[in-house]
């Protein structure tokens, strides 16, 4: 079942706490390509439309730039 972040704020926190901390953040970040790792891991509870954004938006909490914001000179690796 997919998650309904418009229903509910209070989820969309927890969502944003578990993958920018902790275990869920370990699924991701240190890989060579975390965007597209963590896009694979939200794919599985959000629809495509809504999962390119949040990968996007924890990204950027995580590490402090926007995915393609360094036209690909990323010195955490390719995105």
């Amino acid at each position: 079942m997919a998650a309904d972040l418009t229903r509910d704020r209070g989820n969309a926190e927890v969502l944003r706490r578990y993958w920018t901390r902790g275990k869920g953040l370990a699924k991701w970040a240190d890989n060579p390509h975390p965007w597209q790792t963590l896009y694979n891991h939200l794919i599985k509870y959000v629809p495509p439309h809504i999962a390119s954004g949040l990968t996007s938006n924890y990204f950027h909490d995580v590490f402090h730039i926007w995915p393609g914001e360094r036209n690909g000179v990323n010195p955490l690796g390719p995105g």
